[in-house]
């Protein structure tokens, strides 16, 4: 795997959201990328209803995925 970027480790995805603040960021496995998405659409319904939202940047060089709250 010469020339790849070492893979990070999984972390805790719900409890991570919900305890972010605005403006904060984590990083997360980019294998996790599917989970987050569908985490973010379907799991925290009350969390968006409340005005929680976030956004999210894939680095596939990197193997991240960037998670940003926004409100």
């Amino acid at each position: 795997m010469e020339g790849k970027t070492k893979l990070m480790e999984k972390r805790p995805i719900v409890s991570t959201l919900r305890a972010m603040k605005v403006g904060a960021e984590e990083v997360f496995c980019i294998l996790q990328r599917v989970t987050i998405m569908n985490t973010l659409t379907s799991r925290l319904d009350q969390e968006r209803a409340s005005g929680m939202n976030w956004t999210c940047k894939t680095d596939r060089d990197a193997g991240t995925i960037t998670v940003k709250r926004i409100s």
